[in-house]
């Protein structure tokens, strides 16, 4: 690969390392210090599990999202990040997606929407959230643009998927941590689908009836709408990102003009998704009335199957992503300069 000049952040990194290379009696010591904190975190750890009632229930969203990102990892074979920092990123949006949440309230006060209002009037949330949850996204290109430019179609959606599923842990983890009301007592409050499938875990199906009945579930029965985890559709605008900028390096004036495209198609199917299946949430009925949201998103979500689309669209974007690392890698030759 074609020598680059080294950002600030890998300068400061090596720095980092060459300090504690001339320190190495203290790095001994702080290896050693690391390794009994490690041994007493464990044992806290285990006894927080036996004392704590619901904690090991409001881990099942972190295991889970664990395990699917490592499975993620193996399946993009054309990626260029390790596992560490990917799983890093996901651990930081654990606290960034309730800094969100507070955020979307703070909003919906100011305007004065309550938890009580209506489903289509609470939908108006995902209008916030879902661009919300590409901030981390945002920061990594402007602190770190040359090895953003350098990254494979199919590392944004490692990003994508680990930034969504930091939403996912936090929101169902809280969830799980609460005593179950009456409704989650009769419903079962183990509702979302966990797996090590990346695409299917975290997802809910509501019951289907109405306008509904036209779709069959997996198993064949009436469905109704449907949520993914948020890994899934905050992947799917990473991967939308990934493949605007394979146009615009394409350098034909006719696709680089189409390069907005795929991330806003993305991130218009985000929103439209989670903001229909939160109004069906508080309102069955909010489709077939004139409600506060826009006749072309009610439209717009009944043409993608009301939800069940977003699974079958992601796997698409994934294999398209890895396709497109493969051209790219192989236009690069012997030299190995991918960075265009």
């Amino acid at each position: 690969m074609l020598d680059v000049p080294p950002e600030w952040w890998e300068r400061a990194l090596d720095g980092w390392k060459g300090w504690w290379a001339r320190h190495a009696g203290f790095a001994r010591g702080v290896v050693r210090a690391q390794q009994v904190a490690s041994a007493a975190a464990l044992v806290v750890g285990a006894v927080a599990l036996a004392v704590v009632p619901r904690l090991a229930i409001g881990l099942v969203p972190a295991l889970f999202m664990t395990g699917c990102l490592l499975v993620m990892g193996l399946l993009a074979r054309t990626r260029t990040l390790g596992l560490r920092p990917v799983l890093l990123l996901m651990s930081i949006s654990v606290p960034w997606s309730l800094l969100i949440a507070f955020t979307t309230q703070a909003i919906g006060e100011a305007i004065g929407l309550s938890t009580l209002d209506d489903g289509a009037r609470i939908a108006l949330a995902a209008f916030i959230e879902e661009p919300g949850k590409l901030l981390p996204l945002l920061a990594l290109a402007v602190l770190a643009p040359g090895r953003i430019r350098r990254l494979a179609a199919v590392d944004w959606a490692l990003l994508g998927f680990a930034t969504g599923a930091g939403f996912t842990i936090a929101e169902d983890g809280a969830r799980r941590l609460a005593p179950p009301g009456m409704l989650a007592q009769i419903l079962g409050e183990n509702r979302l689908e966990y797996s090590l499938n990346p695409w299917t875990a975290g997802r809910f199906v509501l019951p289907g009836g109405g306008w509904a009945e036209s779709l069959l579930d997996i198993d064949g029965a009436p469905a109704g709408a449907m949520t993914t985890g948020h890994q899934i559709p905050t992947m799917g605008v990473a991967m939308g990102v990934a493949l605007g900028l394979a146009l615009w390096r394409t350098r034909r004036p006719w696709l680089r003009a189409a390069a907005w495209l795929p991330p806003a198609a993305m991130l218009t199917v985000a929103v439209v998704d989670h903001a229909c299946y939160n109004a069906t949430v508080g309102w069955s009925g909010w489709a077939d009335q004139d409600t506060a949201i826009p006749t072309w998103i009610r439209l717009l979500w009944q043409a993608l199957g009301r939800g069940h689309a977003q699974i079958t669209v992601s796997v698409v974007l994934f294999i398209t992503c890895m396709l497109v690392d493969a051209h790219r890698r192989h236009r690069a030759g012997v030299v190995g300069d991918v960075a265009i």
